[in-house]
């Protein structure tokens, strides 16, 4: 039986790179050492466990199909907040609010949240 741990990547546009790096590592984990050890992480981004519908917002119709069964959160973030929802200041703030509040509510979730810390140039 393979254990299947699911992790929700939360980000702004700013951190594509590491979006994409992140994948690669979960793939090379699910196929080296979960292989061998009988699990796997499903990994839950908007890009690719959502598709078009109707809700209030964007962000609503991403929380709609992302849920909360999940895991794992991890937040990256770097010069961009993200774009403001109707219920947060972001929809990075609002994951991580509802990623919290389930941490609050059932303690079944670790959060982790990284910070890219190249320069930032203005423009």
């Amino acid at each position: 039986m393979i254990l299947t741990y699911k992790l929700f990547l939360a980000s702004p546009s700013d951190v594509n790179d590491e979006r994409t790096c992140a994948e690669t590592v979960i793939n090379d984990i699910n196929h080296s050492v979960g292989k061998k050890d009988g699990f796997q992480i499903e990994l839950l981004r908007w890009e690719t466990s959502t598709y078009p519908g109707l809700g209030e917002d964007g962000q609503d119709v991403i929380n709609q199909q992302i849920g909360d069964d999940y895991n794992i959160f991890v937040g990256i973030m770097w010069k961009k907040f993200g774009t403001k929802t109707n219920r947060a200041g972001s929809g990075t703030e609002e994951e991580f609010n509802r990623a919290y509040q389930q941490y609050n509510e059932k303690k079944s979730i670790q959060i982790m949240f990284y910070f890219r810390t190249d320069h930032i140039c203005p423009k």
